[in-house]
């Protein structure tokens, strides 16, 4: 069989060619596949997700008038119930939507990243974005374990306090699992 290529055609596969030599299709490993955990080097990145979606979904929240209470010195607060629910909501992904939004990429290693708004830095790496629904499902799960680690009120304090004295969400939920990743013991 021969085949007649017109220049467009030749231009075209070289495109094609080009772009499956410079693009990774990620890859799993057995423990990627068969996990329903995050593999533990993917923790602190699961962990800043996670972090970050949480901060974001307070940070345009509306609440209702019902969400509040009036303090003995008369101040309007938030009840401590409310924003445990919005975080109970975060950790349970919806499609395209906070923890839905993220994929996992494989760059030049043989590990996937994740991927995703709140990590930047991760979307530098080049290679296809494979996105599956048990990424965010296992983002969910991670989710849920980190508030009950840390505790609930300790994780609503930290997401809703912006004084420097407090500790950060990111403190909060992530140090054991980021303090691994920087040490080294990924």
């Amino acid at each position: 069989v021969v085949f007649v290529l017109t220049s467009g055609m030749r231009i075209l596969l070289v495109v094609v060619i080009l772009i499956s030599a410079t693009n990774v299709i990620p890859q799993y490993t057995e423990e990627e596949k068969k996990s329903q955990a995050f593999p533990d080097y993917m923790r602190c990145d699961a962990c800043k997700a996670i972090a970050h979606e949480i901060r974001g979904d307070l940070g345009k929240w509306q609440p209702t008038p019902g969400q509040y209470y009036t303090t003995r010195a008369g101040r309007r607060k938030l009840k401590m119930s409310a924003v445990l629910d919005r975080i109970h909501e975060v950790c349970h992904p919806v499609p395209y939507n906070g923890l839905g939004n993220y994929a996992v990429k494989q760059g030049e290693s043989d590990r996937v990243t994740l991927v995703g708004p709140g990590l930047p830095e991760n979307e530098k790496i080049a290679g296809l974005t494979r996105s599956e629904k048990r990424w965010p499902l296992m983002l969910g799960v991670r989710c849920r374990e980190l508030v009950g680690e840390a505790g609930e009120e300790e994780v609503a304090e930290a997401a809703m306090v912006e004084d420097p004295s407090h500790p950060s969400l990111f403190e909060v939920l992530c140090e054991q699992d980021c303090k691994k990743r920087s040490r080294g013991e990924l």
